[in-house]
């Protein structure tokens, strides 16, 4: 399932969700409840073990499946 990150208009709350395409639209601020949201498009990224090797979507080095900046997996 996809995370979508988002901006409170209302109170500047940040945000992530994990949730599904469609759901994204009718998400509300956890902090002010409000709906007036805006969607932050961040960077996505991608970790696993390099050169078609095979491997579970992390590396060995990083914790937690959460490769660090510069992972070369």
């Amino acid at each position: 399932m996809p995370s979508y990150d988002f901006v409170c208009n209302g109170c500047g709350h940040k945000f992530a969700v994990f949730c599904d395409m469609n759901a994204r639209k009718s998400q509300t601020c956890p902090q002010c409840a409000s709906t007036d949201l805006r969607q932050r498009f961040t960077k996505v990224n991608v970790c696993g073990v390099s050169g078609g090797s095979g491997g579970s979507g992390g590396c060995s080095s990083c914790s937690a499946g959460q490769c660090k900046p510069g992972c070369k997996g």
